[in-house]
């Protein structure tokens, strides 16, 4: 009985070690999941706004445009300077997202968030 007794301990203690040496559950860090580089990084320090899509329309109640700014460079109170990124959201008749897409095809910091709804998407 001692050598069985003994056995299952040695076994169960081989195990445990295994486990741990080739970890069975992934680390995940604050702010990202396995395998996903944190993306709150950068983000950090824009200037923001959001417009959403109208009542009646495909993705209604959605966000339909995201400008942003760097903060700190004096113009990004002012929403007609051209120092915005901005991007479309596109949806479909089931309210689901479609594309997405930047104002002059540029992810440049460059455009006139006022100018959001006349500005090419193509």
């Amino acid at each position: 009985m001692w050598i069985l007794e003994d056995f299952w301990g040695w076994l169960i203690s081989i195990l445990i070690a295994i486990l741990i040496v080739f970890g069975v559950a992934r680390i995940a860090h604050a702010g990202q999941y396995v395998g996903e580089t944190p993306a709150y990084a950068r983000e950090v320090g824009f200037e923001t706004r959001l417009f959403y899509v109208a009542p009646g329309s495909d993705g209604e109640n959605q966000i339909e445009y995201i400008c942003k700014a760097y903060a700190g460079n004096g113009s990004n109170d002012d929403t007609s300077a051209a120092v915005w990124q901005v991007q479309r959201f596109y949806y479909n008749s089931s309210d689901v997202l479609t594309r997405i897409s930047f104002a002059g095809d540029d992810d440049g910091y460059n455009q006139s968030c006022d100018l959001r709804v006349s500005l090419n998407y193509d």
